[in-house]
Formats: structure tokens, sequence, C-alpha cells
């Protein structure tokens, strides 16, 4: 006897280790603070690309974008909304001065006829932002730089895409930086042909109709170095449940990052550039495991699928192969049973013809015992002369009794009325020297005859 249970659970073991070591590569997520690691904290979206926001809908207004700028820049802003409206408030204090008719293109920047003179430094402020909602909900924003269809003069124009499947808020104002209604301290707002100075105490709200896009436009005369872009469009510190970079308009992911705790996960530091934007962040992230391995998580995934690859080829043998254990005097009765078999394309091991010299002959058959899908011994008065086949019987019950519950394993055959051996009593036993007997055989081993010919002419296809 050899015992096999010790070895049973052994290999599937190994293989649910892999497969859930293989699950966490692709799908875990790795918490980390942001500020540990340069590459973990900044994210660059580059043309063709879009840095999704998704947050959770809050009673107060969420500031997305803002645009902060004195007059010294010189800026120009236009904010093109194909489809927005008035909030109810700017009609209001609209309704005297006639309110813009459309909302297609706003362009915002310092009143040209107002004269520069001396006192408080005036800030004229944009700012893009989620309305507030009773209602909670994820919401979120795509936030995209320049596509590849856009023409622009990229030394002295700067541009972002963005788009929502909720309602958008834009809000324009100017004040000087101590809330003083200054000398300087007015800025133009133009609709089409209507225009209207905003100053002090002047703020005008629109709403974006969900899924119309937003194009915020910066332009300049000359820009210095990305140092006017980030002192004055910048991204608010906004509180993300996720963030994730990905192709425009695909739901692929790229990067990606998840709040994760304490300190909460923050956007800081827009940087624009002609064609690309960057932002940091700030506070707990949860990263994608494979994100963190790069190129390595294909190897380790290869290397994880190892056991998986060794299970189908183990499969696979088992599926074909049947053993054929036999007594040495019978020989030459087995001998043609094993060419019709593999004749009928059967996979048969018999160790009359797959022994080779110098070979460890016993380990062998242990071997091909083990891997073989039936196990068929032949029985006659010659098994009590002895020999190796009551080793093969022994490891045979032991193989047999660990595959109980796969099905017909082993296949007792007598080739003459002879005593069936103990230790195979609990298998039936099927009687070759009856009429019909090579017939139940190849039937029970998945074959059947062509015809009913006499066996050794008959073409025997192999079925599954």
């Amino acid at each position: 006897m050899y015992p096999l249970t010790s070895r049973r659970w052994f290999f599937p073991a190994i293989l649910a280790v892999a497969l859930i070591a293989e699950i966490l590569t692709l799908r875990a997520t790795w918490r980390t603070d942001t500020q540990s690691d340069p590459k973990l904290r900044k994210l660059q979206v580059r043309s063709g690309y879009e840095l999704l926001l998704q947050s959770h809908a809050s009673k107060t207004a969420q500031p997305i974008l803002s645009y902060n700028a004195t007059n010294e820049h010189n800026h120009r802003l236009t904010v093109t909304i194909p489809h927005a409206r008035l909030s109810d408030e700017s009609q209001r204090l609209l309704a005297l001065i006639n309110p813009p008719n459309s909302s297609g293109n706003l362009i915002f920047g310092p009143d040209p006829g107002e004269l520069k003179t001396s006192g408080p430094t005036c800030l004229a402020s944009l700012r893009v932002e989620f309305p507030a909602e009773d209602t909670a909900h994820l919401r979120s924003v795509a936030i995209a730089p320049p596509k590849a269809e856009d023409v622009l003069d990229r030394s002295n124009t700067r541009l972002v895409h963005l788009s929502s499947h909720w309602p958008l808020a834009v809000r324009v104002s100017a004040n000087s930086d101590k809330g003083q209604a200054g000398p300087g301290c007015r800025n133009l707002l133009s609709i089409g042909s209507w225009q209207h100075v905003i100053g002090k105490d002047l703020e005008l709200t629109f709403v974006v109709d969900p899924k119309s896009p937003l194009d915020l436009t910066l332009s300049s005369a000359t820009f210095h170095s990305g140092k006017d872009e980030e002192e004055s469009l910048e991204i608010e510190p906004l509180f993300p449940f996720k963030l994730s970079t990905r192709p425009g308009g695909l739901n692929r992911e790229i990067q990606s990052r998840t709040y994760a705790g304490k300190p909460p996960l923050a956007l800081t530091n827009l940087r624009l550039g002609g064609d690309f934007f960057n932002v940091e962040l700030a506070g707990k992230a949860g990263i994608p495991v494979p994100e963190i391995l790069g190129w390595s998580t294909w190897p380790i995934l290869a290397l994880l699928n190892i056991p998986l690859l060794i299970l189908s080829i183990k499969v696979f043998r088992l599926k074909k192969t049947v053993f054929l254990s036999y007594s040495w005097a019978d020989r030459d009765r087995v001998m043609p049973i094993y060419q019709r078999l593999k004749q009928a394309g059967l996979d048969v091991w018999i160790d009359h013809e797959q022994l080779r010299a110098g070979v460890d002959w016993e380990q062998k058959i242990r071997n091909e015992m083990l891997k073989s899908r039936r196990i068929v011994i032949f029985l006659s008065h010659s098994l009590n002369d002895g020999g190796f086949l009551l080793t093969e019987l022994g490891l045979a019950r032991a193989i047999a009794t660990d595959r109980s519950k796969r099905g017909t394993f082993l296949v007792p055959v007598r080739l003459e009325p002879c005593a069936i051996p103990p230790i195979l009593s609990k298998w039936n036993a099927l009687d070759l020297f009856e009429p019909d007997g090579e017939r139940r055989l190849f039937e029970d081993l998945g074959l059947r005859p062509a015809s009913s010919a006499t066996a050794k002419a008959a073409t025997i296809a192999a079925t599954s």
C-alpha cells in the first residue's frame, strides 16, 4: 500500500495560494501617505487623457477650479459654455439692466477703459464648483488639457476642458484683496454683444447644464515660465472620493487614487502646459498594486500562473493516458489488446513498449500509474506467480481510493475465469473471455467500434 492522502491537498493548496496572490496583485489597493513618495503624489495628464474627479454631494458648494489674477497679469479668460443659464439670483441682480440672452462665450478680463491708479490691488475671480445639494450621491467631473484637434498658440494660450454629468456652477466676481472697491478694481464680462462691468458687491453665477462642455481658455501676451499660470488658475483644495487619469471618454484607468483615511486626500498645485497639466496630491491615498509594481506586474503574474499551468498539463495528461497492468506470463494475451487500443487512438502505457534501458523501472511504473486517467488490471491464474504485479495492485488501490470521487478509475479485467484478489474486491470486474467482453472494455474506456467485424480488423473511433 502506498498512502497518498498526505499529498492529497498539497497541490490544490499551492494553486489556491497562487490564485489568491494573483487576485491581490490585480485588484488590491496599497494605502500610503502620498507625501512619502514623490512619484505617488503627482499625476500628469497629457493631451488625449483626462483627470476624473469623483466626490460626494454636499449641502455646501464644493469648488473645483478657480481663477484669481491681478491686473498685472494682463490675462484674458474666455469661458465657453454652449448650454448654461444665469442662476435665479443673478437674474434678479441684472433685472434692471437687460440680462444677456445667451451664454455661449464669456470673456472675463480687466476693463480696458479703467485707468490704473494707486490703491488696493484688484483681484479678479472665477470659480467652477459643484452646487450645494441635499441628496447624497457620488458625482464627478472630467478635466482635460487641449485635445489634438484644438488649434492653439501654445506660447501664449492655456486651455482646460471640463465636462460633467451633473450641473456645475460658474461664478465671476472682482474685488480688491482687502474687500475694498479701490481704483482699478473693475473687470469686464462680455457675452456676445452684451457687456457688463463686474466690480465690488457684484457676483454673477452661471449654471452649466449636465453633459455640457465647459472650456477655460487663458491667454496672455507673455507667460513667464509657468509662474503666471500657477498664480492665476488652480485646482481648489478639493477632497475627492476618487480621482483617476484615463484616455479621454473611456473607462480604462491609467492611474488611480482613492480616499484612504486621514489625512484626507486633497488636490493642489495645478500646473498648466500647452498640451498637458500636472496636479499634486496630499493626504492618504489608496493606490492599485499593479500601478506600484509597474512593468514587474507581468513577470509576477507569470510566476503565479505556473501552478495553474502545471495543473492544466496534469489534467490534460490524466485525460488521455490508460495504464495496463498485467502478469508477465499473460503478455502474449495482453499485447494484442494493447495494439487495438492504440490503433483506436487511445494513449495507452504498457511497460513492454515504453520502458527504456537504464531506467529505474519500478519508479517509472509508479509515476505512470499516478499520471494515468485509468488503470486496467488484467487478472488470470498467473496472479499467484507473484512478481511486481502484486505491488502494482497495492499502488493502484491507493490511487483509486484517493480519486474515489472522480468517477471510474480502476478497471479489473479477467482474462479467464479466476478468483479476484481481495484487494480488488470492491471494484466490479469485466470478463474479457465473454463473447462481448472486448466490446464492453472498449466502451468502458470511452471507445466505440465502428462495426461488429473482427475486433482486430475493426476501426475504432475515439470519443470523449
